[in-house]
C-alpha cells in the first residue's frame, strides 16, 4: 500500500513539473 501511495505521488509531482513548465514557456 505504500508503494502505490508512493507511485500516486510520483505521478502527481510528474503532471504538475510539467503542467508548471507548460504554463511558463507560454
Amino acid at each position: 500500500m505504500v508503494l502505490i501511495s508512493s507511485c500516486i505521488l510520483i505521478l502527481l509531482y510528474i503532471l504538475i513539473l510539467f503542467l508548471f513548465s507548460n504554463f511558463k514557456i507560454t
